[in-house]
């Protein structure tokens, strides 16, 4: 099972990412460290920008999770992965779960992430708007990664049964039907709405909606383990035929 994690880890080039990743939040302690929120202009500046930051990284590592999901089948497919465990004393089931293991731990990797740029920028933010802000996004980056593990428990049965290129045909239209929805907005929606939001709405909703965003930290990851599980013993059973045998 190791050897199968590791060979996603490889694929991914997961030295790499680790690299990039680790600079990028050094990089971020340091000028937060040099230019707290009381530090003159520039301060004020982080304290603003800052934000943007934290976001992009939230953004790219959910990026980053459906990109690898694909990365780690594409590769399998390229060097017949499947049919090489076939020839190695595995246990049953030990590639399907090695995938959902992988795509799982990937998940809580990018999660605790960016709860570490969150904090690294609460720390030292003066502006109370802003880190109220954030603190505000903070109590729903739990939900939001659960949902990334929801989309994981759908994709991964349908690239393992039918194979990325197949799989990824359904995959690709739903995407191209959201870019439409998207573009049509654009093109033909009230852009004035965009102009209108107000982030201390965001804040007031969330610090008037404490329970149950605390009810749903406490739930929703039970919820998404057990949706998860099922995903993979569906994929087992769907599969039995073609994993390796005791």
């Amino acid at each position: 099972m190791a050897g199968l994690l590791y060979k996603d880890f490889v694929g991914i080039k997961g030295r790499y990412q680790v690299i990039v990743f680790s600079v990028l939040t050094l990089l971020f302690l340091v000028l937060r460290l040099l230019l707290p929120g009381n530090a003159g202009e520039w301060g004020e500046f982080w304290d603003y920008s800052g934000v943007t930051f934290v976001l992009m990284i939230v953004v790219i590592s959910m990026v980053f999770i459906s990109r690898f999901t694909t990365s780690i089948i594409a590769n399998d497919e390229l060097h017949n992965a499947m049919q090489f465990t076939k020839s190695l004393p595995l246990e049953k089931n030990s590639y399907i779960a090695s995938k959902y293991i992988f795509i799982g731990i990937l998940t809580y990797v990018f999660y605790s992430l960016s709860c570490v740029w969150a904090v690294i920028y609460i720390s030292v933010c003066y502006k109370e708007a802003m880190s109220d802000w954030m603190r505000a996004v903070m109590s729903i980056l739990l939900p939001l990664y659960g949902m990334m593990l929801i989309l994981a428990a759908i994709e991964l049965p349908f690239f393992i049964t039918f194979g990325l290129k197949r799989a990824g045909i359904v995959k690709n239209a739903i995407m191209e039907l959201l870019l439409f929805f998207v573009v049509g907005f654009v093109l033909f929606g009230d852009l004035d709405v965009l102009n209108n939001i107000d982030l201390g709405l965001f804040v007031h909703w969330v610090e008037t909606h404490t329970l149950m965003l605390l009810v749903l930290n406490v739930t929703q990851p039970l919820t998404v383990l057990l949706f998860y599980y099922l995903s993979y013993r569906l994929t087992c059973r769907i599969n039995k035929d073609r994993e390796v045998l005791q």
